[in-house]
């Protein structure tokens, strides 16, 4: 595949992209669905395209069966564009460029008007945007489309140089009273336990559940009621960008008591 190119995001007004897709000889693993149903191949990439998580497609084509553009097939529309070889199978994988002028970092303690650069870290935040690169907090989701942002935010996150003040804490750290439970314990050397989602280490330590029974789950307490201005949630390393998808389907939910919210902003982080 070619090197990712970057390209600006485009506003709310701009048509529909239209990527190209790169064809391998296999398949993209069970997992990350999105869709699938029977459409020729030019009806499938449209779809993918108009979809800012599907990153390929997979289906069931043999090498000596050849590709019809007008023959309807069998297609997975995936959000993962990891595959493996296999001669009977072909996987389309999105060729959708970087965000150009765009980066992520959490707010700096000079705050917008003297910005500071950082690693991330899971000490403050909010996470905001920097560069010339950076849509409109509502024009997130139809900038993906286009190419890549730095992580998924369909919400948008704020400018860097809009933000004033001091950084809000990271109250998502067993240091701040925060605990945490999971469903169960993958039995490997991967897994470093739930207390690795509240450490504030970005070091490549992550709690992992086990692969098999009923859906399983994360559960984060504080230990007094706060007011949440941003979530941030960070996949296991990139080195093993292979599993990155086993977030696609997840959901957050939020339970507290309303009229006891608001005693603290926070940025969490887990």
């Amino acid at each position: 595949a070619p090197p990712p190119r970057s390209a600006a995001p485009p506003t709310a007004a701009s048509a529909m992209p239209e990527h190209s897709f790169v064809q391998h000889r296999g398949y993209v693993a069970v997992g990350a669905d999105l869709i699938n149903g029977s459409m020729t191949i030019g009806s499938a990439q449209e779809l993918c395209n108009s979809l800012s998580h599907c990153l390929s497609i997979t289906m069931s084509l043999a090498r000596t069966d050849g590709m019809l553009t007008s023959t309807k097939y069998l297609a997975f529309l995936k959000a993962s564009a990891t595959w493996d070889a296999e001669p009977t199978h072909l996987t389309l994988i999105k060729q959708r460029p970087l965000c150009a002028r765009a980066a992520y970092r959490p707010m700096s303690a000079h705050g917008g008007a003297a910005p500071e650069r950082l690693a991330p870290s899971t000490g403050s935040g909010p996470y905001c945007c920097e560069g010339h690169g950076c849509p409109s907090e509502d024009e997130y989701e139809p900038a993906e489309l286009a190419c890549e942002m730095p992580a998924l935010s369909p919400r948008g996150v704020p400018r860097c140089s809009n933000l004033q003040g001091a950084p809000l804490p990271n109250l998502a750290l067993a240091s701040a009273g925060a605990s945490a439970a999971i469903s169960s314990a993958y039995p490997f050397d991967e897994n470093a336990g739930a207390g690795a989602a509240i450490d504030g280490r970005l070091d490549g330590r992550y709690f992992h559940t086990r692969c098999d029974g009923s859906p399983q789950w994360f559960n984060l307490t504080f230990s007094s009621p706060i007011s949440a201005e941003q979530i941030a949630l960070h996949n296991r390393p990139l080195r093993t960008n292979d599993l990155l998808y086993r977030l696609v389907g997840s959901s957050v939910t939020l339970y507290g008591d309303r009229a006891d919210s608001g005693e603290q902003g926070a940025a969490g982080e887990a």
